[in-house]
């Protein structure tokens, strides 16, 4: 299937743990012919190119040496920095490609404020796609895939987590119009099937 490009477009995904949302960006991404973007590949990027020792952002000092060394040992780098270097980065990758796709942002209400402003700053489409799992389903794909990180106690912290932080991104979202709900119960096709769907009805794919 071919598909139209579309011009300065970004998709994100959001949602609970073990929803999917990297699992639906990576197929999208190969099915539209878009550039799919991580934290963890944006960050490697912006630490080799930028040897500062600091970064000022939203009225805050960030020791770049710190953050990478924190990084580097796998624990989690300043939101502040992160949201920078997204927004930065995808400024940057909207002159090369037509559509971006970006799993697991926002995470909170400070960060879907500000992507918000930015894209309608500098004129990008901006959408993000909700994949919508119950409690139930979510405890029971993360204890079905195993992971280290997938123990039922880290589990139920990082629901509270999405509760507290992102439900409040997401209602800020879907009252912008800038949000797709997505029932994300079903195999991977599925889902996948209802996300082209409600985009092609959406952006005229």
């Amino acid at each position: 299937m071919k598909h139209k490009h579309f011009f300065k477009n970004i998709v994100f995904f959001i949602g609970p743990p073990a929803s999917g949302k990297d699992t639906q960006a990576e197929i999208l991404a190969k099915e539209l012919n878009g550039k799919l973007l991580t934290t963890s590949s944006l960050l490697r990027d912006f630490f080799s190119q930028n040897k500062k020792k600091f970064l000022y952002f939203n009225n805050k000092k960030i020791d770049l040496r710190r953050e990478e060394r924190k990084m580097l040992n796998g624990k989690l780098v300043n939101s502040n920095l992160v949201l920078y270097v997204l927004l930065n980065s995808i400024l940057n990758l909207t002159k090369k490609y037509n559509l971006l796709l970006f799993a697991g942002s926002p995470r909170t209400l400070k960060e879907a404020k500000q992507e918000l402003t930015f894209f309608n700053t500098h004129n990008i489409n901006f959408l993000t796609i909700f994949l919508d799992i119950d409690e139930k389903e979510i405890i029971k794909r993360a204890l079905k895939r195993a992971r280290i990180d997938d123990k039922k106690a880290i589990v139920l912290k990082r629901i509270n987590f999405y509760k507290r932080n992102t439900l409040p991104a997401i209602k800020f979202l879907a009252k912008h119009k800038v949000l797709l709900s997505i029932n994300g119960k079903g195999s991977i096709l599925q889902v996948h099937k209802r996300i082209l769907r409600a985009l092609t009805n959406c952006l005229h794919i």
